[in-house]
């Protein structure tokens, strides 16, 4: 059934509506003058056209609220007699009736502390009446009401023009809230789990614990019926605790006159870590650093970079340069004190060698020159000197001959009149660091004058007798006429006892391959003897009075290469190959004096044949 607050017929020329006002949806009846022609005329509800049902037309009102009725009245012959519009109003709701605290709805309980401030409002667009009980007693003030804590129920009344009443209820109740005593102080930083909470008397209410780390809610504890809550923290963050009465989350209730209880809590080690690349290098190092980042209270990074301390903040990465030509040892040392007074240092040290290795020639104690000419006495004694754990190696080459498997010294006692001796240094320290130099090295020449006597090596041997190795040595007199006279003596030196090969040039173009005789167990022998790269018979070899096995090759070329090679019984082998130069007068000469001597033999037997014809 419709209940209509009020009903006004509007008695217009042409149109008609049975009603206007509406409590719920239904349908409008529009009624025309005789006069329009209702198939010719247009009517629209909202926008949406309506068309003549059965002769009639009618609507449904459904929009709450205002709603509008539109027309265009025709007659006839299609003369627009009117055209207008109408407004329908619908009011289906109840007023609605709103209760906060602190901006907290409240529905059927109000929770009550001390006294506490409501703000109550009524939503309808056709409020006509709205009234406040407090205990049924009717409130001046109906949208602003402080209640006290001794009140048990608020009602709320209200009423629109339509006939819509709203009643709301609103029970009150005290709550007692618990004195809350805590083991840790607010806002300290702790390393001690657990966390204690005495409430002085068991609690009656259904309050609650809320947890939250490092601002996220991770658990709440039930409180009713306990007298105190023992809680173990487990991981390190910010802990903040807050007493909630879950019923009434507008309400504030305080920890030891905090509103939320804080602390720190840490169960991680403090650390401090500084990692170097290396620790000698040659090229610029990266330090990476890490340590605990929270609850820093003081930190600090020193580095000395050679030539004095620098301090700054502590950083993730310290960089070590590598400066060309210099050598730093670089220090870095850095600190950090967390908000929990524990404390940790760490340093490091790291070498950036960027210097190359020094190295020298030096003979008899006289350091050599770079790149010049330098010239020895013949007993002088060559050393190379370098900087400590430096790796050096040397190249030899006397005039364009490279010199192999021979030591320095070894390599200048070869050297002849004009000679000269090339040394190529190299240096290279632990840390990779290169240098070089280059050395010309000329003996000093023999000058011989009477009555000086100067003594020549010839050869090596070994004596069979006390197995030691023996050498012959020349002594050359120069006399009066300028005849040198040669005497011959033998000297032992020091054992040998693996393979020893010597190549001894006898004369202009003779050169005599030489197995030194080794010890009686050595079974030293010849393996392969090349000429030009062509072996030789070792049928051929003789044995000199010392029992040395010697080839003796007598070269009729410019130059000749000739590599021995020999064994002991160990199986140890000895190698040695070298390049000889001749002139070419040493086998010219000859060379044409047998032509010559053929030449002239043919000639007299043809000059005897033609005589004796």
């Amino acid at each position: 059934m419709i209940e209509y607050m009020f009903y006004s017929t509007i008695a217009l020329s042409y149109i008609e509506l049975d009603k206007d006002t509406l409590t719920e949806p239904d349908d409008v009846y529009v009624t025309l003058d005789s006069s329009i022609d209702i198939e010719k005329s247009s009517f629209w509800y909202q926008g949406e056209e309506i068309r003549p049902q059965n002769g009639k037309i009618f609507f449904h009102v459904y929009e709450e609220d205002e709603s509008i009725f539109r027309y265009i009245l025709k007659d006839s012959n299609g003369n627009v007699l009117e055209d207008s519009s109408k407004t329908i109003t619908l009011d289906s709701i109840n007023p609605e009736i709103e209760v906060k605290v602190n901006e907290h709805l409240i529905e059927d309980t109000l929770y009550l502390v001390d006294k506490t401030p409501l703000s109550i409002t009524c939503t309808d667009t056709h409020l006509e009446n709205f009234d406040v009980y407090v205990d049924d007693v009717l409130m001046e003030e109906d949208d602003q009401l402080e209640v006290e804590p001794g009140a048990r129920q608020i009602k709320i009344v209200a009423s629109d023009s339509f006939g819509h009443e709203t009643i709301r209820l609103i029970d009150v109740k005290r709550i007692n809230v618990p004195v809350i005593d805590v083991n840790q102080d607010y806002d300290a930083y702790t390393l001690d789990p657990s966390f204690h909470f005495d409430f002085n008397e068991v609690i009656k209410e259904s309050f609650s614990l809320i947890m939250y780390v490092d601002g996220i809610k991770t658990r709440e504890f039930d409180c009713k019926d306990l007298e105190e809550l023992e809680i173990k923290l487990d991981k390190t963050g910010d802990y903040l605790f807050q007493l909630v009465l879950p019923q009434a989350l507008y309400l504030n209730f305080q920890i030891e006159d905090h509103d939320q209880y804080l602390i720190h809590f840490s169960n991680d080690e403090l650390y401090l870590n500084m990692i170097p690349d290396t620790y000698q290098t040659n090229e610029t190092v990266f330090v990476n650093m890490n340590w605990n980042p929270r609850y820093v209270k003081n930190t600090y990074l020193e580095i000395w970079n050679g030539r004095y301390w620098i301090r700054r903040d502590i950083i993730d990465q310290i960089v070590f340069a590598a400066i060309p030509g210099q050598s730093i040892q670089y220090y870095a040392r850095a600190y950090v004190e967390d908000m929990f007074s524990r404390k940790v240092e760490k340093e490091v040290s790291v070498l950036v060698d960027c210097q190359p290795p020094e190295i020298s020639l030096q003979g008899n104690g006289q350091i050599l020159k770079e790149n010049e000419l330098n010239i020895l006495e013949k007993d002088t004694i060559i050393e190379y000197l370098s900087s400590e754990k430096t790796k050096v190696t040397m190249k030899f080459k006397i005039n364009d001959q490279e010199m192999q498997n021979i030591t320095l010294n070894q390599a200048f006692s070869q050297l002849k009149k004009d000679d000269v001796l090339y040394v190529d240094i190299f240096a290279k320290d632990e840390v990779g660091n290169l240098s070089s130099k280059t050395y010309l090295i000329k003996k000093e020449p023999i000058v011989l004058t009477n009555p000086i006597i100067t003594t020549s090596y010839e050869t090596s041997s070994f004596d069979p007798f006390n197995q030691d190795i023996a050498h012959i040595d020349h002594i050359w007199k120069v006399d009066e006429s300028n005849n040198l006279i040669q005497h011959e003596t033998v000297k032992k030196i020091n054992d040998m006892t693996k393979p020893t090969i010597r190549f001894i040039r006898k004369n202009d173009n003779t050169i005599r391959i030489i197995l030194m005789k080794g010890a009686e167990y050595s079974n030293d022998r010849f393996q392969k003897i090349m000429i030009d790269d062509k072996p030789i018979d070792l049928s051929l070899l003789k044995k000199d009075k010392f029992g040395n096995y010697y080839y003796d090759h007598v070269s009729h070329t410019s130059h000749c290469t000739i590599k021995a090679i020999a064994t002991d019984a160990s199986g140890n082998k000895t190698s040695l190959q070298e390049e000889f130069t001749f002139s070419l007068y040493q086998w010219l000469i000859p060379a044409c004096l047998i032509t010559f001597v053929t030449l002239l033999s043919l000639i007299v037997y043809q000059i005897r044949k033609r005589i004796h014809g």
